[in-house]
């Protein structure tokens, strides 16, 4: 039993250290991506031609057009889409990337990304820390569990403070508004959510408006670094 409760503390502290130096590097290449940067997340199983994807391609264009980079989990889906977007709305990245994939061992490591560089980590955790630490703004496009993971742990690191409250644009109000109405109808009535954090994103169809959120938030950012 001795043993094993050592062992199971050497696993444990092993792989903290892995972990964290991860998150280092993982940090050090982010450093490569010129500020300010924003997050698209979104569902990975629809293709190119999908009209959410062509959304993400134009939207994450018009912002590398205005100098904004763009990140993702970098697979495919509207994660492909938002970085070939960058892509094509920056193309020389003559002073550092422009656009960049944080992606999951073992999850698309089968699918080559053509528009970004893939920047690999071991779990999901770091993945996420990566996208939302660093980011002025999240853009998250219609997706399953895993897109729903990232929603959620934004909301949570939001309502405890953990990130500033950054805009958070969820494009598709015929996705998103009958998830908005069960917490309305029951989040709301237990005390499990609350008006306030009901106001932590928007909900909108029009890329226009979702480009013009996040280009403000850009804009104080840069008039605050000079």
């Amino acid at each position: 039993m001795k043993i094993s409760s050592f062992w199971h503390s050497q696993y444990l502290f092993y792989n903290g250290i892995k972990l964290g130096f991860q998150m280092m590097k993982g940090a050090l290449v982010l450093a490569k991506v010129r500020m300010p940067m924003v997050t698209f997340f979104g569902g990975r199983e629809i293709g190119t031609d999908h009209p959410f994807a062509q959304q993400a391609f134009e939207l994450a264009k018009r912002l590398a057009q205005q100098d904004v980079s763009v990140i993702t989990g970098g697979g495919p889906g509207i994660m492909h889409a938002a970085n070939c977007g960058a892509q094509a709305g920056n193309p020389n990245q003559t002073s550092g990337l422009n656009t960049l994939g944080v992606g999951v061992r073992g999850i698309d490591e089968q699918f080559k990304n053509e528009c970004a560089q893939i920047f690999w980590v071991n779990n999901f955790f770091i993945r996420k820390w990566l996208l939302i630490r660093y980011s002025l703004g999240i853009v998250v496009f219609p997706g399953g569990f895993g897109t729903l993971d990232e929603l959620f742990d934004v909301l949570n690191y939001m309502k405890s403070n953990r990130v500033p409250k950054l805009p958070l644009i969820l494009i598709g109000k015929a996705y998103w508004e009958p998830m908005i109405a069960w917490f309305k109808q029951e989040g709301l009535k237990y005390g499990f959510v609350t008006e306030q954090q009901l106001q932590f994103f928007l909900i909108t169809d029009s890329l226009d408006e979702a480009f013009d959120v996040i280009m403000q938030i850009c804009t104080q950012y840069r008039v605050h670094v000079k």
